[in-house]
């Protein structure tokens, strides 16, 4: 049941078990929701998606998917009671006539259209974005980055755009008394993120065998974690690799605490994409006292911060694998980085992410 109120705010939350999206809506409304203010959120979504924030109502319960033609024309009625509507990603109503606010991650569907499942997934893509930046009253971006990614392409006024950084869930806090991984005794760089051709993990694979001859160490391993995309041909190449290189693990499904022991005990976390809106994996690194090697490209820079990781050119395997070598042979420097990784980490925080978010709502009411 919907409580009476002034100005309520009704939040999509069916990507709520997405993955990086996923984590975006379940770490910020959490945070809002455990303000005095937590009856003005209603949250809209499937069954599943509402079980994620337990008694943390008032829900609307809908079965309408995602990017169907559902969310265009039922979405705007179910949400009729409430002022403003926000969406979390760029697939919001059009035809919504109140207040809207819409948080855009990235435009790598404009910039890696070829990722996408279908012609009719790039079409919707190109359609959409435009239409949808817009229409919105406000857009909240989670990067410099993406802010500048947005006003380039659509030629959007820098102050519409709002830019609010992830927090890091609980989870993901260092913990002392945290158990090394039973499956991973010797040591290991580890990857994070889905398996997809921007994430660029051909170089990885390559800059690892290529370590693996330059140190002659035996007891070394690489552990991936995450689901591969098998539509794609380049993935199915590194998925080829993987299966016939007993050094290397692909583990598709772990927990956040299994994650989290896998973080804390990796010789470091390697990140080589090509493009990056945000990067959790960064952040949940530093949090878990764990150094760090990213492609300097996209947002990753801004991420990390300055001097808090080892940057590489993404299309270089050679400097990955001399960057990789450095940390695997140097404790002073793995020393260095986890110090200086962990103060950054505390500047990503959800009730701070929250408290922007809601200033945005104010705002975006608070107008004619």
């Amino acid at each position: 049941m919907i409580t009476s109120g002034i100005n309520r705010i009704a939040i999509d939350i069916r990507m709520a078990l997405h993955s990086g999206i996923g984590r975006y809506i379940r770490g910020l409304v959490s945070a809002l929701k455990s303000t005095s203010e937590h009856d003005r959120y209603v949250l809209i979504g499937n069954e599943r998606a509402c079980e994620t924030f337990g008694e943390k109502g008032p829900f609307i319960r809908t079965g309408i998917r995602v990017y169907s033609v559902g969310e265009q024309l039922v979405l705007p009625m179910l949400a009729r009671s409430c002022e403003c509507l926000h969406s979390p990603h760029y697939n919001a109503p059009l035809l919504w006539r109140k207040k809207l606010i819409v948080t855009i991650h990235d435009l790598i569907h404009l910039h890696f259209p070829q990722l996408l499942p279908s012609p009719f997934a790039r079409t919707y893509a190109s359609w959409m974005l435009p239409l949808v930046v817009k229409k919105a009253d406000a857009i909240i971006t989670v990067s410099e980055f993406t802010k500048k990614d947005v006003v380039e392409r659509f030629g959007v006024r820098p102050d519409k755009i709002t830019v609010v950084y992830h927090g890091i869930d609980p989870k993901f806090r260092f913990k002392t008394d945290r158990p090394a991984p039973i499956t991973n005794s010797t040591p290991y760089f580890l990857y994070v993120g889905l398996l997809k051709a921007h994430k660029n993990i051909g170089v990885l694979l390559s800059a690892f065998e290529a370590l693996k001859k330059k140190v002659g160490k035996t007891q070394l391993r690489l552990q991936l974690v995450g689901k591969a995309d098998t539509k794609q041909q380049e993935v199915k190449r590194w998925l080829e690799i993987i299966r016939h290189n007993p050094d290397i693990s692909l583990t598709t499904n772990v927990d956040d605490e299994e994650l989290a022991c896998l973080y804390q005990n990796a010789i470091a976390l390697v990140l080589p994409s090509l493009y990056e809106g945000f990067g959790f994996p960064l952040i949940e690194a530093m949090a878990l006292k764990t150094p760090i090697i990213a492609a300097y490209s996209t947002s990753i820079p801004e991420i990390l911060g300055s001097g808090n990781g080892l940057l590489f050119d993404p299309h270089s395997g050679d400097e990955l694998m001399r960057h990789m070598k450095t940390l695997l042979e140097t404790d002073s420097l793995r020393r260095e980085l986890i110090s200086k990784g962990m103060c950054r980490a505390a500047h990503f925080d959800w009730a701070a992410s929250a408290a922007k978010t809601r200033q945005v709502y104010e705002n975006v009411l608070g107008s004619n």
